[in-house]
């Protein structure tokens, strides 16, 4: 499980280290500013700790080390970010220490979410 816990907290911050719109997955286009996108990655970050909400013991035993569904569709939101992120000009480094200064306004429910939100609080760095 701890492989598991750790390859779901890698995804999200590859992914959220470029944002997203809106919470949700709306248009990444309508980010205006990076501290946009660093809210966007915020909002992604939430989302799926609100997904992961649900699952428990036996959910996670039925993973294996296989990411749960509430992860497919990261990759696509974190290269429309991407994208997005490169168009305004903002660094790696500008989004990351964003999500760093923010990682106060993630909440966690349930068991598996509040362990991802305890591993990314414990170690912030892994946002770099």
């Amino acid at each position: 499980m701890y492989r598991l816990v750790a390859a779901i907290c890698a995804a999200l911050m590859v992914f959220a280290a470029c944002g997203d719109s809106s919470g949700g997955g709306g248009d990444p286009g309508s980010a205006e500013s990076c501290d946009d996108l660093v809210d966007a990655g915020i909002d992604l970050i939430q989302d799926v700790l609100d997904e992961l909400s649900d699952l428990d013991l036996s959910d996670i035993e039925a993973l294996g080390d296989e990411p749960p569904e509430a992860l497919d569709d990261l990759e696509t939101r974190g290269e429309e970010l991407q994208t997005r992120a490169d168009e305004l000009g903002c660094t790696d480094e500008e989004l990351q220490q964003g999500l760093i200064d923010n990682i106060d306004q993630l909440e966690a429910d349930g068991p598996f979410a509040e362990l991802i939100l305890q591993g990314l609080r414990d170690d912030p760095t892994i946002f770099e």
